[in-house]
Formats: C-alpha cells, structure tokens, sequence
C-alpha cells in the first residue's frame, strides 16, 4: 500500500483482518470484508452509526461473513486490488480534510464511495442510508477540517474556510434546498476545470465589481460551464486575495424549491427567504445552473415568477448571483427582459480547441483508469479526439469526448482488457453513431476504389473519375465542411438509386434516404420534408440525422421541383443544418446530398455521363450547360462551393492536427505554412486548400503509409517528395 501513514488503531485492525482472512478458506488475501469486520468488532462509535443508518448491525455482520460474493481482484500477496483502491480514496479524502494520518471514518467512507465491493453491496441490501452514513462519519469535521490536538490542520496551500455550517441555524431554507460547492471542493468531489484559467479569472472579476458583479456563463451544451463553477471554487479555497478566501458558493435548484408547493405564495415565500439568507451572509454567492428557468419559474395566476423576485434584490446588491445557460435560452429568455439582462454580466464559454480538449482529456484520464481499472494513453486520447471532431458536428468539446472515452473504457473493462485500445473506440462510435469502423479506420479509400469497380459498368470513365474525386473529397479527413457535398447525376432513376445504394451501404451500412421533389412542389411542404413535419418511414429527416449524421439523401426529380423547393433547397445547402420540432439544429455537413434527374423521360434528352449514351462525345462544356438546365442555375451554382472559406493558417493547423492524429510521416515545408494571408484572395486559399487536400489524400492511397513525405510549393502547385 506504499508508505501511507496511519492512526494508531489501524494497525492492530489490520492484524486482526489478517486473522479473518487466514480463517477464511475462500480468500488467498486480505479483502475490505475482513477489514470492515476488523472496524464493526473493535469500534462502538462506527457500530452506533450504522444502527442508526441500517438497523440489526449483527446481521450485517453474519451476511458478510457468510455471504459468497463476487471474488475480489489481486492486488499484490497481501491486499485485493479493491482493498488498495479504497485506502487510496481514504488517503485523498486525508489529504482534503488537512489531516495527517488515516483515520477509521475515513476507511469507511471510502468503502460508501466505492461502490463495486462486497461491504457495500451487502449495507445496500439491508438499505443503508449512505447520505446519514456519511453525514455521521464526517460531523466531527470542522467547516471540512478535523480538530486534532485542540488545534485545525489544513492541506498545504489551502486555508480555513468558513461554510455554511458555521450558521446553519440561521440558514435552515438555504441549507434545505442549496448544495455547498465550496464545501463539496474542499471535500476532493470536484476535478480541476482544466484549460480554463481565463474563464475562471474573468468570472473573478466580475464578482469583485461593485455594481453589475452578477456573472453569467453562456455557452453551447457541453463545453463545460458547470466545470468552470466547480474550478472557481477549488481557486477559492487556494486564494489569498481577502475578498475571496472566506467565499462560499451555493448551488441552488430551482426545481427543488418548486416541487411541493402547493398554495398561492408558497414558491414565493421560499425564494424570499433565501434571498434574505443569502444577504445576511456577505460571504455567500448563490449559483443556479440553467439559469433561464427563473423566468416564469413559480409563476401562477395571481402571483410573480422567480426572475421578479430576484430582481430587486440583485439592483440593490443584497447578494451576487452566478448564472449558467446556453446561448439559445439566453437570447430567449434573459435578453428579452432588459430589466433582468441588465443585472447580470454574460460572459461567453466557447469550445475549446483541439488541443486544449487533448490536454483536459489527459489530465483528466486518470479518473477514468482508477473507475475503469485500465490503462489510457495519450494516442488512444488523440485518437478519440480525432474520431469525434470527424464525426460528431452535432455535440461539443470536451463533452462528446469524455462520452467517448467513457463509454470505450467500460467496453475495454467488461471484455478483461486492461488497456484502453482503438479496437474499443471504433466499437464505441459504431454502436453509438452507427457509422462504420471502415470509414475512420484508413480503409475509406480501399472502400472508394472497390466502388469504383463496382460502378465502371454503369458510367463512362470520365463521369466515373470525377464521381470517385468528390466521394474522396467527401470522406477525406482533412479540411471542414460546413455545407454538405453535392453530387448531380442525370440518367435512369433506377440505376441513380442503385449508385446511391451502393454509396450509401458501403460507407455508411445504411439505404440511403430518397425524397421526391417531383410530389413536394409547394413551398411549406419543402420546408416540412426537410424539417420536422415531413415522415420518412415514420421519422422525420431531422430525426434521422440526428440519429445517425452520416447519410446519402437522394432527391429524385430535381429537374421538376418548383422554384420555391430550389430556393429552399439552395437555402439548406448554404446553412447546412436542418431542423426538428423542438427547434434543434442538426448539421448536414457530413450528409451526401445526390441529385438525380431522368432527363430522358422528362426532356427528351440524351442521359449525361452514363455509359450507354448514343454519339455520346463528353463535350465538358456542353454537358454543363445542359445539366444547368435541367436542375436549375441556382442549385448548379452550388456544386464547385463544397468547403468553407477559412483563414490559411486556422487551415494549416487543422492539417498538422490530423497527421499527427492518424500517425503520418507528413511534413509541410516552411515556404507553404508561412504564405502570407495579405497576400492570398479567398480564391487563392480555397484553391490553395484543394490542391494540398488533394496530395494529402494521394498520400493516405499510397500502399506504404510508413512511409516518410515532405510536400512543397513550387510554381503554385503542390509536389509530394
């Protein structure tokens, strides 16, 4: 267990642990059951806890004795790997309180916090209330510190905090329905918010303004606003500024304080007295996550919401309130009242970036491998970054990454592995997203050449080349899309709708999605096919996106589609994201949008592109103005403008961060990453991206991707060495 230091008792429960476990036929080492047992026989006051929290502690005891529960892993000769686990959390939950040594509380509240051993299972079998349990373990604490000697120990840099246990008489409502944050920090419940030192500070500053010091976090679901919270209380209990050390930040759920109340003034009357609580103590900042929900919160006939009552209290500065919601609900609800806006400073959270989510999933790691009980490196992590920043437009950093690497981590753990491998992660995002492993594993363009065979029969080869071209444009890693890829094809509708299925099962494992623009020609209906009133198979396209991100979507007819139902479509190209019924974008920039028109049946003319085509001369110009005709100008217009105009050097980065993702030997020279940006139209950048996109992806077809390339500008081109 390594060098741990603890109390004088602990030693002579180890021996006698020791004793239980030689006596027990079915255990090689000592386990938590033969310690627990150890604790219940020698210390009333732990005996006097758990009859208050359980009842009949003998049976209790008889259960974990005799009880065959599942065998605990080896740790080393002595301990179970579950043993070291909890003595671990207790020398943590050590250092928190400030003491120096383990104490026997703190053994057993690790064991309440690890769920997944034999002492807890049998105390939730006799429904032991953990809450009290824990409660009566950690009350001789003193604001989170144990008083040794007559004298309160503190962890190293960290200083005495007052909390709210110092007046809980006075405060019986705020107790009742607020959460201690800074409490629960000093505690060691939070990690660090990592990667967000600015917010932090900024959140800081705006609470030491004298007027208009209410901050409110806004940002996208996902990128971690709560975090920030939890992070600015671990910097309070660490700070020596005096306007901060004696702070104390209070979750309050709105929820909670609506929840049984049933007369006319009852919400009212508790939200009154939390304000005037909160006030008495100049030391208190309350927190209400989704802050949004105070408008109309408690708000009945006859009576005033949350967002009145707290009003007048914040103008006069009675308290400081932090706030968190989304951008969205911020707009709708907060800004609409110039009132309410007024007291409150938002202060905006992005995304973080690449590389700033790499370093909070690394620095976070270690969590996951103690719950998960494997091994995580650094290239499963980037790897996970990758696959995600790839693949799932519709959810944000670090939140859809942390999803990942849970959810692979818990396969890794249920199959034995004790390392996290890409296996685990491919498997994840295939259940999870319902896309093929092939089209993230570097067999995508393996995929594209097999296509390729299987479609030499349908199309001429000219039509065939540039149809590959796209597809390898579309699947390609580097670059981001905001609109997604169009393909134009005219000819039979039946052999349009065999290329699209063939497309779609090979990249995707799905039918593709088929729309007839020929029965939609009024301009509402556009708008529901697409958006949420329009069934396809009893789900809307919407839903279907959102259920799965990457699909081909068909619209057959194109060439007899109302110009209302072009402009929507142009409309949706642009934007690149459709909507639902609850008002919620999902991106259609990993979409394949083919449109097909039979220009044969509805023109009289000769089919474009396709093999069987009769004094057929593949005139480029001609074909073009021909299927500008048939499709329209405005939908044709859009086919050249696939990627989004970006800055050169946001360009490169991107660049760099997939081949150091996917592990190529690719360097850029000096000469193409230092282009100056003044010196580049955005026709040049968009050409300039095309041609290295299109060298890079030669690169990835290349059999030998060990191999070492360096790429250089030369005369306006491109040259792979």
């Amino acid at each position: 267990m390594g060098e741990k230091i603890f109390d004088s008792s602990f030693e002579s429960l180890l021996e006698i642990a020791s004793e239980y476990s030689q006596n027990d036929t079915k255990a090689n080492y000592i386990e938590t059951k033969h310690l627990f047992r150890a604790i219940l026989n020698n210390n009333h006051k732990i005996i006097e806890y758990i009859q208050q929290c359980s009842g009949n502690v003998s049976k209790i005891i008889s259960d974990i004795e005799q009880e065959s529960i599942i065998k605990e892993e080896t740790g080393n000769d002595q301990f179970s790997f579950t043993f070291e686990q909890i003595i671990e959390t207790a020398e943590k939950e050590t250092k928190c309180i400030g003491l120096e040594k383990i104490t026997t509380e703190l053994i057993i509240v690790a064991i309440m916090k690890h769920k997944n051993n034999e002492v807890f299972r049998v105390l939730s079998k006799h429904k032991t209330n953990s809450d009290r349990l824990n409660f009566l373990l950690l009350k001789d604490y003193y604001n989170g510190q144990r008083i040794v000697g007559g004298k309160v120990q503190f962890p190293k840099g960290y200083k005495e905090k007052k909390t709210l246990s110092n007046n809980i008489k006075n405060l019986k409502t705020l107790n009742k329905y607020g959460k201690d944050i800074t409490l629960n920090a000093q505690l060691g419940k939070y990690t660090p918010a990592y990667e967000r030192d600015s917010e932090i500070q900024r959140v800081l500053q705006v609470l030491s303004r004298k007027s208009k010091n209410n901050p409110v976090l806004v940002g996208e679901p996902g990128v971690g606003k709560t975090a920030i919270v939890e992070g600015i209380a671990l910097e309070i209990l660490k700070s020596k500024n005096s306007k901060f050390k004696d702070l104390n930040i209070i979750s309050l759920d709105i929820g909670s304080l609506i929840a049984g109340t049933k007369y006319r003034g009852e919400f009212e009357e508790r939200l009154t007295q939390i304000i005037q609580e909160a006030s008495s103590l100049k030391n208190v900042v309350l927190f209400i996550d989704e802050i949004h929900m105070i408008v109309g919160a408690g708000g009945v006939e006859g009576t005033v919401d949350a967002a009145n009552i707290l009003k007048p209290a914040l103008a006069r500065g009675d308290f400081q309130l932090i706030g968190a919601t989304t951008t969205k609900e911020y707009k709708t609800y907060i800004e609409k009242d110039l009132a309410l806006e007024r007291r409150f400073h938002p202060i905006k959270v992005e995304e973080p970036s690449l590389e700033s989510t790499t370093q909070i999933l690394i620095k976070a790691k270690k969590n996951y491998e103690n719950h998960h009980r494997i091994k995580i490196s650094e290239r499963e992590i980037r790897e996970i970054i990758n696959i995600s920043n790839e693949f799932i437009k519709n959810r944000q950093f670090p939140d859809k990454a942390f999803d990942i690497l849970d959810e692979a981590a818990a396969v890794a753990s249920l199959e034995g592995d004790k390392v996290l491998l890409e296996k685990h992660i491919f498997y994840t995002f295939e259940k999870i997203f319902g896309v093929t492993s092939d089209l993230y594993n570097k067999k995508t363009y393996r995929l594209i050449q097999n296509i390729k065979h299987e479609l030499i029969e349908v199309f001429d080869q000219v039509a065939l080349n540039q149809i590959i071209n796209i597809l390898k444009k579309y699947n390609s890693p580097f670059g981001k899309r905001v609109e997604p890829t169009t393909l134009y094809l005219s000819g039979n509708s039946e052999t349009i709708e065999d290329f699209s299925t063939i497309i779609s099962e090979k990249l995707h494992g799905k039918d593709p999605i088929i729309i007839n623009a020929a029965s939609k020609l009024e301009e509402a209906t556009a708008y529901n096919i697409f958006n949420q009133n329009y069934s396809i198979n009893k789900s809307s396209l919407a839903e279907r996106i959102k259920q799965s991100p990457y699909r081909v979507i068909v619209i057959r007819n194109i060439g007899f589609a109302s110009n209302q139902f072009l402009d929507y479509i142009v409309t949706l190209i642009k934007e690149g994201k459709v909507k639902d019924a609850n008002d919620n974008y999902f991106t259609l920039s990993n979409c394949l949008f083919v449109f097909a028109t039979d220009c044969e049946s509805q023109h009289g003319t000769k089919a474009i592109g396709f093999v069987n085509n009769e004094n057929y001369n593949n005139p480029a110009i001609d074909d073009n103005n021909r299927l500008s005709e048939l499709i329209g100008s405005k939908i044709y217009l859009r086919y050249s403008n696939i990627y989004i105009q970006k800055r050169w050097n946001s360009f490169i980065e991107q660049i760099n961060y997939v081949i150091n993702a996917e592990n190529l030997n690719v360097k850029i020279r000096k000469n193409i990453k230092s282009l100056s940006e003044e010196d580049l139209t955005q026709i040049d950048i968009k050409t300039y991206e095309g041609r290295l996109q299109e060298k890079l992806d030669q690169i990835l077809l290349l059999n030998d991707l060990n191999g070492s390339y360096e790429i250089d500008l030369k005369d306006k081109e491109f040259i792979v060495i």
